[in-house]
């Protein structure tokens, strides 16, 4: 994950930045339907690249036939919630809001997004930007963008290995090498969020936070974190999407063999959790399971 990071060391990105900002202030983007950044990628990141991650940008038109056939004869989408767990530059979630708009504007707060490289995850953000621009008048305290940066992994790896954790009622959590205590089982996704807002708000508010929120704020607004507060909301956030109606989206597509070594250490609990190899395959150079099916697996235990 740290590796995607490289922009952060960038001082001089926001000079650089500064023009472009100027000149897409002027431009509209009512007219836009589609994910469009994606283009954008696909001309800065050279297709080599992003395959070596198993980055594959899937093309508008299937996710919409995907997200049709998925949804088809449910005649409750009311307050279904959706969930891409490694969602790129947001291809399916801009289709699926596009589905609801613009007669259930509701659907900005009833879907999520997940992923692990920094760069995808702004552009999905943006992708919601340029959607929710227009219905910003309905968030009075601010619109709060269910992009998560994480790996969707995580949140499963914590939950089927204890040693991960301590024993206490709260659980120790390493972030950003900060280690904070936090009961992530009865973590709540608006509760979570409301105090992300609180914490945000001048002089640090706690509006009409309960006892549950106040403690998590408490926890959260120490000084130490303030820098890591995105970045601890992003990793938090996967454990409370636990109720969630429909999955969609296209994995990463990494054969095992072609896996960074740390990561297949990393995530060995998980393929052995899912029965995905046998314990002598750990170390083969045999093995032809791939990622996507680990994350799918492991998203339909851990969110639907």
């Amino acid at each position: 994950h740290e590796n995607y990071n490289w922009l952060e060391d960038i001082k001089t990105l926001r000079k650089i930045l500064s023009p472009l900002c100027i000149l897409f202030n002027k431009l509209s983007f009512k007219n836009l339907k589609g994910d469009f950044i994606k283009l954008i990628f696909k001309e800065i990141f050279p297709s080599k690249i992003r395959h070596s991650m198993g980055e594959f940008y899937t093309p508008d038109w299937i996710a919409k036939y995907i997200i049709s056939n998925s949804i088809k004869g449910d005649s409750n989408l009311a307050n279904k919630k959706f969930l891409d767990p490694t969602c790129g530059s947001g291809t399916f979630l801009v289709e699926t809001i596009n589905r609801f708009l613009p007669d259930d504007k509701s659907i900005f707060d009833r879907v999520f997004g997940i992923e692990l490289n920094p760069l995808s995850a702004l552009a999905a953000k943006t992708n919601i930007i340029i959607l929710v621009q227009e219905y910003l008048s309905s968030y009075p305290e601010g619109y709060f963008i269910p992009i998560f940066n994480t790996d969707v992994m995580d949140a499963s790896l914590y939950n089927i290995n204890p040693d991960l954790l301590s024993d206490n009622e709260n659980k120790k959590i390493k972030i950003n090498h900060h280690e904070i205590e936090i009961d992530i089982n009865n973590l709540n996704y608006l509760n979570l969020i409301d105090v992300y807002k609180s914490i945000n708000l001048e002089g640090n508010s706690l509006r009409n936070l309960d006892c549950t929120q106040k403690k998590l704020f408490s926890t959260l607004s120490e000084p130490s974190l303030k820098d890591s507060l995105d970045a601890i909301i992003s990793i938090l956030a996967p454990f409370t999407l636990n109720e969630i109606n429909y999955i969609i989206g296209n994995p990463p597509w990494v054969n095992w063999e072609y896996l960074p070594k740390e990561y297949k250490e990393k995530t060995s609990d998980l393929w052995r959790h899912y029965d995905l190899y046998d314990l002598r395959g750990i170390d083969s150079s045999f093995i032809k399971e791939d990622i996507s099916c680990l994350i799918t697996y492991t998203v339909i235990d851990r969110h639907l």
